[in-house]
């Protein structure tokens, strides 16, 4: 059996996030808590960059680099349905391109792949704790199944696509996830190789700063710039 350990490894995901506000209070202050209004639509482009450079051995053989870059790109339209205490309770989204692109060293050329929510329409709608998810497909609303419904978790749904902090904060404010956050949010951490004390160490850190207060579309809007990266040595 293989034995394979990653001798270094570090990638970084750069963003920029517009977020439609409910509100905005005095001297640019913002309160994140607050879920935006009732009847609002709005389109969301969300592209991300990862970059990943990693040095990887397999027994005795000399390091080999896996480098490479992969591309995100999701595009839909939220109608915001229903609004109750601050959060949303019913909401509606239409999907048009949704897909990665990935370019490395060890590939002959541009990989793509389309994710199963492409060019989807969904509806989600929570009553107490719990949501119920339909899918449009032929002017009928079916429940999603396999990888689609993989897809679509209600917390993400209801959620931001990023994780906004509890309390309100200023433009030029800067925040950091601590751990139970990024857990939240990112999951577990999974080793990329090794074991007992040849296990490298993981790091990850998330960073955000609140940058201005924008109009887009008629909505006053949150942008906030986003920093995250992975390292193991």
């Amino acid at each position: 059996m293989n034995k394979y350990a990653v001798m270094g490894a570090w990638f970084a995901l750069l963003s920029l996030w517009i977020v439609p506000l409910a509100s905005t209070g005095p001297q640019d202050t913002v309160d994140f808590s607050l879920a935006p209004a009732k009847g609002l639509k709005f389109k969301v482009t969300e592209k991300q960059t990862t970059e990943t450079e990693a040095s990887i051995t397999v027994d005795d053989m000399e390091p080999r680099s896996m480098d490479g870059t992969t591309k995100k790109t999701t595009v839909f339209t939220q109608t915001i349905l229903d609004v109750k205490d601050g959060k949303i309770v019913k909401l509606e989204r239409e999907y048009e391109e949704s897909g990665t692109t990935t370019e490395s060293d060890r590939l002959p050329e541009p990989r793509e792949r389309e994710s199963p929510l492409a060019w989807k329409h969904v509806r989600a709608e929570w009553k107490e704790d719990e949501c119920k998810v339909e899918v449009k497909e032929e002017d009928e609303w079916t429940e999603p199944e396999g990888r689609l419904k993989r897809a679509l978790s209600p917390r993400r749904l209801r959620n931001p696509l990023i994780p906004l902090p509890k309390e309100a904060k200023k433009v030029g404010d800067a925040w950091e996830l601590d751990e139970e956050a990024l857990k939240k949010f990112f999951g577990q951490v999974r080793r990329p190789g090794g074991e007992g004390e040849d296990a490298p160490e993981i790091e990850r850190k998330v960073s955000f700063k609140f940058t201005e207060i924008t109009d887009w579309k008629e909505m006053k809007c949150a942008a906030i710039k986003m920093k995250f990266t992975v390292s193991a040595d």
